[in-house]
């Protein structure tokens, strides 16, 4: 399968190099050779806007200029480290992007308020699950995120978070293929309206299918793998209908709808331009968290229960979650040092705890909170919050 999928992606490469360039036609987008509309390139979805507006924005749809230039320059600055924190990146290696050209509070267009519209019971399984994961942070390597594991990142379709928020997008008469930088996923997606496939078969990123719709480009994803972790809530059951859209030599807008009854009281619809990255090159990312931090994580969390050190979540407001996701935690935050929480996150802080020590048995537990669906007996995941030990 893997050797099938070079080799398609290798005579997508052939195809796009060897044919003639692009037109630019009087009257609307780029178009191909072939005469769809032009989408490649390499483009930035990397955005300063969060996924869903702040409770403290409520009636506010759009940022002032001086409100986005202050968001924009914020993070252009060095923050410090806090005592004890082994440190992170300084701001020059992240890349976090601006306030979306379009100035909205939130990525989030329908529902009005720029929320998500979680039904009671997600709310409530993603507090039971905040709640497990602060007693079992790290009974396992399955405890940790799908990103934490280095198995995918962004997600389909992806937030963006402190860097390589970037799409490179690649065609022929046949297929569209998508690649993402972080963690170099490629989606080769099919425009000869073959049928998707069999429910039964499930992917990290879901399976795509494509057609154009006059100029917009539509990518329906369905199937995702029980497994599968967004940086929003979902399930097996999450549809995600995106549409691309050619609306200047340097700009792509993108729209994309979420899908889920079991997860939401209604669909939802998200707004975020694409402006081209002209000098970019992307270059293989090499998942860290995967080498020495995964097996640095398991090992500190044996020798907190020997020692008797327990573990806390990273509070979190709509303020310091990092990544635009107000409703929990951002692995990026924790990881990587985005946002306030980030840098609270990767610092020890000592405080006095009572209780004995808390042995774990990791392989009996590791099947409860997989990043599958038993955790709550149900096939939903959610995000879990970092967790940093509180009284070394």
């Amino acid at each position: 399968m893997q050797t099938r999928t070079i080799a398609a992606l290798t005579a997508l490469v052939g195809i796009v190099m060897l044919g003639p360039a692009p037109a630019i036609g009087q009257d609307g987008p780029p178009k191909t050779a072939w005469g769809d509309p032009d989408l490649q390139g390499t483009w930035s979805y990397a955005s300063l806007t969060p996924l869903q507006r702040p409770s403290s924005m409520s009636d506010k749809e759009f940022f002032t200029p001086e409100e986005a230039a202050q968001r924009n320059y914020s993070v252009t600055l060095d923050q410090p480290d806090a005592p004890g924190s082994v440190g992170s990146y300084n701001a020059l290696w992240f890349d976090r992007g601006e306030v979306s050209s379009d100035m909205r509070t939130s990525l989030i267009v329908d529902p009005p308020d720029g929320r998500l519209p979680m039904t009671a019971e997600t709310q409530r399984r993603q507090t039971e699950q905040r709640e497990y994961a602060q007693a079992h942070p790290a009974d396992s390597w399955v405890d940790r995120t799908n990103w934490d594991r280095c198995i995918t990142y962004h997600g389909v379709p992806p937030i963006s978070t402190g860097y390589n928020n970037s799409y490179q997008i690649l065609q022929t008469p046949t297929h569209v293929a998508i690649r993402v930088e972080n963690i170099h996923d490629v989606r080769i997606i099919p425009l000869d309206g073959r049928p998707p496939l069999d429910e039964d078969i499930r992917q990290w990123n879901g399976d795509s299918r494509a057609h154009w719709d006059g100029d917009t480009l539509v990518v329906v994803t369905a199937n995702y793998s029980d497994q599968t972790v967004h940086r929003f809530p979902s399930s097996r059951n999450t549809k995600a209908v995106e549409r691309y859209r050619r609306v200047g030599e340097d700009l792509i807008e993108t729209q994309f709808t979420i899908e889920d009854a079991s997860v939401y009281t209604a669909p939802w619809t998200a707004i975020r331009p694409m402006p081209r990255l002209d000098d970019y090159i992307i270059y293989e990312y090499a998942c860290h968290e995967g080498n020495y931090a995964m097996s640095n994580i398991l090992m500190s969390e044996r020798s907190a229960e020997r020692s008797g050190r327990t573990f806390s979540a990273v509070p979190m407001t709509e303020e310091n979650s990092g990544g635009g996701h107000p409703t929990w935690p951002s692995l990026d935050a924790a990881l990587h040092g985005g946002g306030q929480a980030g840098r609270r996150a990767v610092g020890l802080t000592k405080a006095a705890t009572a209780g004995p020590p808390r042995r774990c048995c990791s392989i009996q537990r590791s099947a409860k909170v997989s990043a599958g669906t038993t955790l709550l007996g149900t096939e939903h995941q959610l995000p879990s919050p970092f967790l940093v030990p509180t009284n070394v």
